[in-house]
């Protein structure tokens, strides 16, 4: 997400991905930025939104960070720790006023460097308000439906969902979430230059990743589970070689 997070903010980033994580679906933009919470000094904030705002894009409240995606309020004092950042930020109020943002050592709680703005990204990609998450569990009915699982199957899936929130394996249902289908591609400008190395090999590569997600979607079928289908969460071999001709380039390097 900070990636992402980047590229949205047009940073000139180089960039070194595998192929399977170029097929792969992502955020689209539009919920990121819905997602991104940014704040700088002398901004005018009630407290209790930002814990709201920290709970609600995933963080877990602690009574002292010490470790990533926590977050902990103590009097006029809210300190956060993001998933990929190297220090924790502590946020002071006076009032309903940002008195100061600093970054601070983990280990010995001291602050150790001064911001003037910060971007609090969410801790995972699916962060769903009610709305978000009443559409998606339509769509989850509808799929069952269409393949005929067992409904009592699809009753605890849609119970997990609406008591939990979150849990592991969640992220392979983001397209029942999204509105629409979106990759890193998305976010990348429209004169970036891409570089291939070893292009028959990388063909190569998609081609057994696709076969590979086909394969597992047939498993989860058999097994009664419910699952996207594979073109709502990869791109296919032919899609990606289009995303690299729509780019500026690309540009093929091979071994001697």
């Amino acid at each position: 997400l900070e990636i992402l997070n980047r590229l949205r903010n047009r940073e000139n980033l180089f960039l070194i991905a595998p192929v399977e994580a170029l097929m792969q679906t992502v955020i689209p933009r539009s919920s990121l930025d819905k997602n991104v919470f940014s704040i700088k000094l002398n901004d005018e904030l009630e407290r209790e939104f930002l814990e709201a705002s920290l709970a609600d894009n995933g963080f877990s409240r602690s009574s002292l960070v010490e470790s990533r995606c926590e977050f902990s309020v103590r009097g006029d004092i809210v300190d956060f720790f993001q998933p990929g950042a190297d220090n924790p930020v502590r946020i002071e109020f006076f009032g309903d006023t940002i008195e100061s943002i600093r970054e601070f050592d983990v280990f010995s709680q001291i602050s150790i460097n001064k911001l003037k703005s910060i971007e609090i990204l969410p801790v995972r990609e699916i962060c769903l308000s009610e709305s978000e998450c009443q559409s998606g569990l339509k769509k989850i009915l509808g799929r069952s439906e269409e393949l005929g699982l067992d409904s009592l199957l699809t009753n605890e899936l849609e119970e997990k969902v609406e008591n939990l929130g979150f849990f592991p394996g969640m992220e392979f249902l983001a397209p029942f979430f999204f509105a629409k289908r979106a990759t890193v591609f998305d976010y990348l400008p429209h004169k970036t230059l891409i570089a291939l190395d070893e292009p028959d090999l990388l063909k190569e590569k998609s081609h057994q990743f696709e076969d590979l997600i086909e394969s597992e979607f047939n498993n989860c079928n058999d097994y009664g589970k419910i699952v996207p289908k594979p073109e709502e969460l990869y791109l296919s071999s032919e899609e990606l070689e289009g995303k690299y001709q729509n780019l500026h380039g690309a540009v093929s390097f091979n071994s001697l």
